[in-house]
């Protein structure tokens, strides 16, 4: 079977304010996954932090590299 390639918006025109998070994305049969993280404004206030989290059934969620 020949790769092949998806693209998929998981949040458009949100604007996020303190905690937030997106709804889960299941890709499951990809070997690897690459995101990307677009302000359309310049941020406001305190840096912004960002992490993945994974799940082996959907249920159970961990940061990646934990």
């Amino acid at each position: 079977m020949l790769p092949e390639n998806i693209t998929a918006v998981v949040s458009r025109n949100e604007c996020w304010r303190g905690e937030a998070a997106s709804e889960p994305y299941e890709a499951g049969w990809a070997r690897e996954a690459i995101f990307f993280v677009r302000a359309l404004k310049q941020p406001v206030g305190p840096i912004a932090t960002a992490w993945v989290e994974v799940s082996p059934d959907g249920m159970h969620w961990l940061r990646e590299g934990t």
